[in-house]
């Protein structure tokens, strides 16, 4: 997969089939999209082109929300390639691009610079200056300028609607067995592994700690789950605990992981953990001694999962 952070005419792939959106999270119904954009550019003969923007609009428009994405960069771009798409485009977003009127986005980008066949579409996409062009506009547009449009409905697993912001929902409210199902995956996030307090070591429970890529979006509690160390094809078995270590009166949200049966220092690497169920809440403890009984015990907890975590 190419991808294209520039609209220079010289670089563009032209005739293709495209699919438009922010794609965060890449879940099922993202995937779905992509087969099909896929499955259509074979039948067509022509480029597979998915059209994304940079940074998420809603970051640009509503910064005050803090919207958390679900995947970094690197990530959207390693699950979108698993589909064989030929060109990821990525636009620039900023506040003159978002007053682009509807139409005037459709025929100077699609129709004029990229000379799209086709255009597939989630069934609530929303497009031009303040969300003026929607799936039905689109669709009045392709008949207009000579373009064919397909609009995807949204999944719906066991009555939940999949989309990014509902997945946001699931992830934040640690209910990540729905947000697995509908990623069709374990949600992770990514870092780079860097020194702490030592604290985990101290007490004869070595962590990692981890400065992340990636926008924290779970909240603080223990979680089970297993760690990927790039380099490295093995699934650790790991617990992992988000918050401010309140046992030793923490300030400051901390990302740590012990990666059970693993002893090497990796400072310096990266890794990727992934979380499979939320066991536990942050909680302060009298004793240092009550703390390493709590952590045995979320160590023993995660074990139990062991087939489940890491065959899942």
């Amino acid at each position: 997969m190419r991808i294209i952070n520039c609209l220079s005419k010289r670089k563009l792939p032209l005739g293709g089939i495209c699919a438009i959106g922010n794609f965060d999270g890449v879940h099922k119904g993202h995937q779905l999209i992509l087969k099909k954009l896929k499955k259509g550019s074979e039948d067509l003969k022509v480029p597979s082109i998915v059209l994304t923007f940079d940074p998420h609009p809603l970051k640009v428009l509503y910064p005050e929300r803090e919207i958390k994405l679900i995947c970094n960069k690197e990530q959207k771009y390693k699950l979108i390639s698993k589909f064989s798409i030929d060109f990821l485009l990525e636009i620039p977003f900023d506040l003159n691009f978002s007053k682009i009127k509807a139409e005037d986005f459709i025929k100077n980008f699609l129709v004029e610079r990229l000379k799209i066949k086709k255009v597939l579409v989630g069934s609530n996409f929303a497009f031009g200056y303040k969300k003026s062009g929607n799936s039905t506009v689109l669709k009045r547009l392709g008949k207009k300028y000579g373009f064919l449009v397909s609009i995807i409905k949204p999944l719906n697993l066991k009555g939940n609607i999949v989309s990014s912001t509902n997945i946001r929902k699931m992830i934040s409210e640690g209910r990540l067995e729905i947000a697995s199902e509908m990623l069709g995956r374990l949600y992770s996030i990514k870092g780079k592994v860097v020194e702490g307090e030592k604290k985990g070591k101290k007490i004869g429970i070595p962590t990692i700690n981890l400065n992340l890529y990636n926008d924290l979006i779970l909240s603080e509690g223990i979680y089970s789950g297993y760690a990927k160390i790039k380099g490295d094809r093995n699934k650790y078995l790991s617990a992992i605990s988000i918050g401010r270590n309140p046992t030793f009166s923490g300030e400051k949200i901390s990302i740590e992981a012990h990666l059970i049966d693993f002893s090497k220092e990796i400072y310096g690497s990266e890794v990727e953990l992934y979380f499979f169920s939320k066991i536990g809440e942050q909680k302060k403890f009298k004793s240092v001694d009550e703390l390493v009984l709590k952590i045995k015990n979320d160590i023993e907890i995660v074990k139990s999962l062991k087939e489940k975590i890491l065959y899942e």
